[in-house]
Order: C-alpha cells, then sequence, then structure tokens
C-alpha cells in the first residue's frame, strides 16, 4: 500500500487547507497504488471526503471511522457507523482494496476483531436462494439484528409473513426480500421513511452487526479477565 505520511499536519506543513489536500490525494490516487490517508479527527476526515466526491465521484473511496464512543462506555456506537466500519473491514479481509482509504487516528489504535471473523459470520443470498423465514431470522438474531415492527435502522429486520425486511451493515437503505414458501423471490431497496421500493438487487451480503459476538465463552474470559484486574469485588460492578 502506498501511504501519504505526516498526513496529522499536512495542512499546515503546505500551507493547504482540506479542498487542496483532496486534490492531492486524487492526484496520488490515480497512480493506481492504493492510498490510506490517517485524519487527525472525524471532521478533518469528513472534509477531506467530501473533498474527494467534488473533486472526483468515481473515486473508490472507502471510510473507516472510529468509534464515537469509548471502550466500556455504557452507550453503544452509533449503528450506521459501526455498519460503515464493517462494511470497509469486511472487504479489506476480503482482499479488495479501494483508490483511498480514508481514516483516522483513533481508529488505527482501535482493537479489530482477526480476518476470519467476517468470513465465518456471513451470509450471502440471491433470489431463489433457499432459506425460510424463520431460518433467516435466526441467522439475524444470532449476529446481533434486532427485531423491530419496523425496519429504520442499520442492524434492525422484521418479519410479516412471508416478507422480511432488513437494514444491513454498510448500506444506505433497508433491504426487503418477498418469500414464496422457503425461498427468496426477490430482493428489493426501499426507503424507509416512504417504505416504497427504490430498486432490485442481485446479491445481498449480511453481515454482523457487532465487531464482537457476545458468546458464553467470551462472556466468560471477560469476567475473568475483569476480576483478575479489578478484584473480586468488581463482581458487583454493572459492566461485570
Amino acid at each position: 500500500m502506498k501511504f501519504v505520511h505526516n498526513i496529522s499536519n499536512f495542512g499546515d506543513v503546505w500551507g493547504a487547507p482540506d479542498g487542496a489536500l483532496s486534490l492531492v490525494l486524487a492526484d496520488a490516487a490515480n497512480a493506481q497504488a492504493p492510498v490510506i490517508f490517517v485524519a487527525r479527527d472525524d471532521a478533518r476526515l469528513a472534509s477531506v471526503e467530501a473533498g474527494l466526491k467534488c473533486i472526483n465521484p468515481t473515486l473508490d473511496v472507502w471510510v473507516l471511522p472510529a468509534w464515537d464512543c469509548l471502550p466500556f462506555d455504557r452507550l453503544s456506537p452509533q449503528g450506521g457507523l459501526v455498519g460503515r466500519r464493517i462494511e470497509t473491514l469486511a472487504r479489506l479481509c476480503a482482499g479488495e482494496a479501494p483508490s483511498i482509504l480514508l481514516t483516522t487516528i483513533n481508529a488505527m489504535v482501535q482493537k479489530l476483531p482477526p480476518a476470519d471473523y467476517f468470513t465465518d459470520s456471513s451470509l450471502v443470498i440471491t433470489p431463489a436462494s433457499a432459506h425460510s423465514p424463520a431460518s433467516l431470522a435466526e441467522f439475524l438474531s444470532n449476529h446481533a439484528y434486532l427485531r423491530t415492527d419496523s425496519v429504520r435502522e442499520t442492524g434492525e429486520f422484521a418479519i410479516r409473513g412471508g416478507i422480511v425486511d432488513v437494514f444491513p451493515p454498510g448500506h444506505s437503505d433497508p433491504v426487503r426480500l418477498d418469500f414464496f414458501g422457503d425461498e427468496i423471490e426477490t430482493m428489493r431497496v426501499f426507503d424507509a421513511a416512504t417504505q416504497r421500493s427504490t430498486g432490485r438487487l442481485d446479491r445481498l451480503i449480511l453481515r454482523p452487526v457487532a465487531e464482537f459476538m457476545l458468546t458464553e465463552a467470551s462472556i466468560s474470559r471477560f469476567r475473568t479477565g475483569y476480576l483478575q484486574a479489578f478484584g473480586g469485588s468488581a463482581s458487583r460492578d454493572a459492566l461485570y
């Protein structure tokens, strides 16, 4: 991979605003070598991403943002943000490469799941796939999707008879799966606000909603480490 070095001070060194920085990155990407840009914070990342879209909308730009919370916070990171991370990480693990990968310092130092995590926990479905609504619901529930009455946010799914709505990570809109018996007949993208279809899909990859799974083994491992780090009284902590 080709790196742009010292990018946290790039604008200060060259006296260039973010727009000029985007021009340099777009030119570097045209050299056919993938570029990784590590921004100093989320605001700089968003500014550079917007600049690249204006300069060259055809550039294949991927984004790996950091969580918007700290590890062990009582709040989870925002679902859409995690979905974007999962989509980028899964594609990188599959051997794909973008023209430009945008990330931040915080995202670079954050612990990531193993490379085979997404391979072992992803499901590829197509029209005519033999997945019943019940088996699909089981897969989604086991991979941290939340069942709701109406799908509006990343990581949610809903079932109404032979129709399954799901909002997978990395997608800007949810997908509606129409079943005929235990076979998927059609897959359509729809607007979560209006519920109107906006297009069809021939292939859908359902990836986990979270970057880690709370299995019995992982919970036991965490609790053991927590007690070792903070003592036996830590068993009364809400986090434990």
